[in-house]
């Protein structure tokens, strides 16, 4: 998927059950910024999930064997393995320049978490009335 798509696929995500406004999807922080402007007095925490390059080549890898998580018109699913490679290498890059620009308020370590644990430790952020009180997990 090209950077382009990727940003397009942001989504905000907001429910009766939950208050607080979810901006879900990879981003940028060009993105933020554009949400944050149309959301004006919103305050905004960005979360940032981190998987260690092993687990990322082999979550990738998985995906491209179709072994993955069902996603509906996963670009990944049955290509070359080669081309999959290529996709993790530079989604590793990618991972590696957020983590050298300390992208994002709070960072989630997901090598060792269900998406389910990872989404509790998440919502259990929240309310953060201060960024910096927040836990690095």
């Amino acid at each position: 998927m090209e950077n382009g798509s990727r940003a397009a696929s942001v989504w905000l995500v907001s429910s009766v059950a939950s208050p607080v406004p979810w901006l879900c999807g990879p981003s940028s922080d060009d993105t933020v910024r554009r949400y944050a402007g149309l959301l004006p007095g919103t305050a905004f925490t960005v979360c940032r999930l981190h998987v260690s390059p092993a687990v990322l080549a082999e979550r990738v890898a998985r995906r491209g064997r179709g072994d993955g998580p069902a996603l509906p018109g996963d670009e990944l699913k049955g290509l070359d393995p080669r081309a999959v490679a290529g996709i993790a290498t530079r989604a590793t890059d990618e991972a590696e320049a957020l983590d050298r620009a300390g992208a994002g308020d709070v960072r989630i370590d997901t090598d060792n978490r269900s998406p389910q644990e990872a989404a509790r430790l998440i919502r259990d952020l929240w309310p953060i009335q201060d960024v910096a009180d927040a836990p690095a997990v």
